[in-house]
């Protein structure tokens, strides 16, 4: 006992936060994979252990440490997804124990262990899935987090603490470039007026800031000058961006302020929009203002009678929902603390009881974080609503007009609404862990063994065994071959080569001039094999001629696809996977994100 007393309780809350989400996450991360997006990493992680480096050798749009961070799992676990799912519990234990290191400053050590409890189990906080946001969450929380402990220090350890949150900020970079851009601007123009006013930068403190943020630039932008990938990787996260995208000035921008709302159509849709995703939340955030700004405080029981019930609603309703349609209020409700923080520092601490420091760091950077995200994608459907719901969680329990056992009450409904999400989900036979474009069927669904080396230890389903069986036996290993969908682990799994710097074929991946260079190359060297998707809304089918195609990038689709076309008169139609593997198991794969049943092989004659 005198052992365990003299170990930190940070430490002894890591390895406990390292265990149980170990032991209630990895029999199910084990269940089933999905083709698109979620195994990413996977594939361009294996492209980095024989040496390929993203934007160098391949085309890629996002920072480059998750592809690094996959590699050097598979490094140690063999060549297979499972240890991209290992890399992926790695970001979310870390993630879970920063915002208790924030939570236990904020509030006593029961109700930031009651948040441990919801960070862990509930889809609300984070998805054992491994993508570049969840890297880009983790720095912008552990840059509030130095920023709390900032504003708590003095003298050398102050200017440490800021250095600190800078470089985390800017680190956002090696992951999500838009949000890393975002966030860069947002917290300049934020600690800027703060410096102006007088309210907490000094000029040594807002020098210790920025003099670590431009560290961490040097040290990522000097990591791919070293690889020989600087200038494409400018290139083709910053510069190629709005081609990509399809989005660009005063739309995007009033797009990422409204969520999508006053873009999302004309008529009856953008009223629809603007009242629902604008003028509720507006009329909601009002009501807080106006109870934050009364001199008697709220009753603690008041609170946690309304918080239970919200909070079991959204428990149950996010499984199965888009998290990006409850976003708006804690979007709004931040950038109203974010703003008294700059107009009114006096009243941010009577009415909120917040440090403008502090609502910078744990309210600014999520919602910059998720105004990138709206940016990229015309309308809803896209954001960081992970981010804000968290920012808005510890922005209440830093806000000393919550009493603490107002904070105990938050945490514990929202302890209890993660456990009902799980119990829900095995109810329901959902994987709970797995984000709906990640997940394989049912869990009864996804019991069956791959002899394919890289699915050695995961499960998945009779359908997309039967497909990735039927695919390997007509593409056989180290042949040349391109995929002409989001499908780049099929790359992995089929072990052919592909002749061209493109893995990915999705609209927002590719510009047009990387389009008509990737066919360039595949006129000069055919592959063996085309595998292509005969009906995605991002790859129009090669069978039909669609001129008038007009998707998130009309120009690459275009040029992509009328350059296949033309290539068709060198191949023959092999098979259709519906077509190979049955009708029932057809009905089970095309339920999936996927749409792996639709996918064409063509055989150069």
């Amino acid at each position: 006992m005198a052992v365990a007393r003299r170990i930190p309780i940070d430490l002894l809350v890591l390895l406990g936060i390292t265990i149980v989400v170990f032991v209630t996450h990895r029999s199910v991360i084990a269940r089933g994979m999905c083709f698109n997006d979620p195994s990413w990493y996977f594939h361009f992680g294996a492209r980095a252990l024989v040496g390929d480096v993203p934007y160098r050798d391949y085309i890629f749009q996002v920072g480059p440490l998750p592809v690094y961070v996959d590699a050097a799992f598979q490094a140690v676990f063999g060549s297979k997804y499972l240890a991209s799912m290992y890399a992926a519990l790695l970001i979310k234990i870390i993630r879970i124990f920063v915002v208790w290191s924030i939570a236990r400053r904020l509030t006593s050590r029961p109700a930031a262990g009651l948040l441990l409890v919801f960070c862990a189990f509930d889809p609300l906080f984070a998805f054992a899935h491994h993508w570049s946001t969840h890297y880009a969450q983790l720095f912008f929380t552990l840059a509030g987090l130095w920023l709390l402990l900032a504003s708590r220090s003095e003298g050398r350890r102050e200017l440490g603490y800021l250095a600190l949150a800078g470089a985390s900020a800017a680190l956002v970079v090696s992951a999500r470039q838009s949000s890393a851009v975002l966030i860069g601007v947002t917290l300049l123009a934020t600690t800027g007026v703060l410096a102006w006013r007088g309210e907490y930068f000094t000029r040594r403190r807002f020098l210790a800031l920025w003099a670590g943020y431009a560290s961490a630039l040097v040290v990522v932008f000097g990591m791919l000058a070293i690889a020989g990938a600087l200038g494409p990787a400018i290139q083709q996260m910053f510069l190629d961006a709005p081609a990509k995208k399809g989005v660009s000035g005063a739309e995007a921008i009033l797009d990422a302020i409204s969520g999508g709302a006053l873009v999302a159509g004309p008529g009856w849709t953008w009223w629809g929009g603007f009242l629902v995703y604008l003028a509720l939340p507006c009329v909601i955030v009002g009501a807080i203002v106006y109870l934050t700004s009364r001199e008697q405080l709220v009753a603690p029981s008041t609170i946690g009678m309304a918080i239970i019930p919200v909070a079991l609603v959204l428990g149950l309703y996010l499984r199965h929902g888009s998290i990006n349609a409850l976003s708006d209020v804690p979007r709004l409700f931040l950038c109203v603390v974010v703003a008294f923080a700059m107009i009114s520092p006096a009243r941010l601490r009577t009415w909120f009881g917040l440090e403008p420091v502090v609502a910078v760091g744990l309210g600014l950077l999520p919602v910059a974080s998720d105004w990138a995200l709206e940016m990229s994608y015309p309308g809803r459907g896209w954001g960081d609503a992970p981010a804000l719901v968290v920012g808005a969680i510890l922005i209440s329990l830093a806000s000393t007009r919550l009493p603490a056992r107002g904070k105990t009450l938050l945490g514990g409904a929202l302890a209890l609404a993660g456990v009902l999400h799980i119990a829900v989900a095995l109810h329901d036979d959902v994987n709970p862990f797995a984000k709906d474009v990640g997940a394989d069927g049912k869990l009864a669904e996804t019991t069956f063994k791959s002899r394919n080396p890289h699915l050695l230890g995961t499960r998945i389903s009779e359908g997309r065994k039967r497909t990735l069986e039927w695919l390997q036996a007509q593409v056989p290993p180290g042949s040349t071959c391109f995929v002409y969908a989001n499908l780049p682990v099929l790359y992995t799994l089929l072990e052919c080569e592909n002749p061209t710097r493109i893995d990915s074929t999705a609209a927002d991946f590719i510009t047009g001039e990387d389009a008509a260079r990737a066919i360039a190359t595949l006129r000069a060297n055919p592959p063996q094999f085309l595998i292509a998707h005969e009906n995605s809304w991002m790859s129009p089918s090669l069978e039909i001629d669609v001129p008038g195609y007009a998707g998130l990038n009309p120009e690459a689709s275009r040029v992509m696809h009328q350059g296949l076309r033309a290539l068709l008169d060198q191949y023959e139609s092999i098979g259709l996977v519906r077509e190979a593997i049955g009708p029932v198991l057809a009905k089970q794969v095309a339920q999936q994100w996927d749409t792996i049943d639709v996918t064409r092989v063509y055989r150069r004659r």
